[in-house]
């Protein structure tokens, strides 16, 4: 699947100001859906006044401009260049730049270290268990000692047919396979996040999300202190 193609192209749907909260234009208290997710990931990071944030993989900035809110500055990135302008067009007033994750050098184009980072909803996207280890292993780079950072709203291995739960819906992931583009990604195990953890020599904690957020029947967050 060609990761970047497919988000600089979903950045022009009609729709696509909604996407980094994952809500759509049908979805009732949009702004109070998206301050309930921000108000969770701040509890997780137990983000201070006094903190600098990174939100990894941050599409048009929506999110990142929701957690603003509960530290002294958020910076985003992400590797799509047509949802980094849309972020710095929604949001002049915050910092965004473009990068891959993936890519230790871009990713350190900003020199300094910050308090806590988080990833939220894009790690299914990273599809092979080495990709997820060199995205985590970058970001700790980039984390100061003591720092915590988020892996937020992974699909889970182990509830893959909690959201699979249909014919139709399987049917839909056959056809998409055929043609190598699955827009779910990779359904990650609890087991994989620790090993990753093990290896880089981090500590990692496995987090059931709360019912009431949006996908928490069949996701999971993953906290990693430095």
């Amino acid at each position: 699947m060609n990761w970047h193609e497919f988000w600089n192209k979903r950045a022009k749907a009609p729709d696509a100001w909604t996407q980094v909260g994952r809500i759509s234009k049908a979805t009732k208290n949009q702004d109070e859906v998206m301050q309930q997710i921000s108000r969770y990931i701040a509890g997780l990071l137990q983000l201070q006044k006094t903190d600098r944030v990174l939100d990894v993989c941050c599409g048009n900035g929506l999110l990142t401009s929701y957690v603003s809110g509960y530290c002294s500055s958020v910076t985003g990135v992400d590797f799509s260049e047509a949802l980094i302008n849309q972020a710095r067009n929604n949001y002049p007033e915050r910092t965004f730049y473009h990068a891959d994750v993936l890519n230790k050098q871009q990713l350190q184009k900003e020199a300094h270290l910050y308090d806590a980072i988080y990833l939220y909803y894009s790690f299914q996207y990273l599809e092979s268990f080495d990709k997820g280890m060199q995205a985590i292993s970058n970001m700790l780079t980039m984390l100061k000692p003591g720092g915590k950072l988020l892996i937020g709203d992974v699909p889970d291995r182990a509830k893959f047919f909690v959201y699979y739960h249909s014919w139709p819906r399987l049917w839909q992931l056959f056809k998409q396979l055929l043609v190598n583009r699955n827009d779910m990604g990779k359904f990650w195990s609890e087991e994989e996040m620790q090993l990753i953890c093990q290896k880089l020599k981090v500590k990692g904690s496995f987090l059931t999300q709360p019912p009431q957020l949006p996908h928490a029947h069949y996701r999971f967050d993953f906290l990693i202190e430095k």
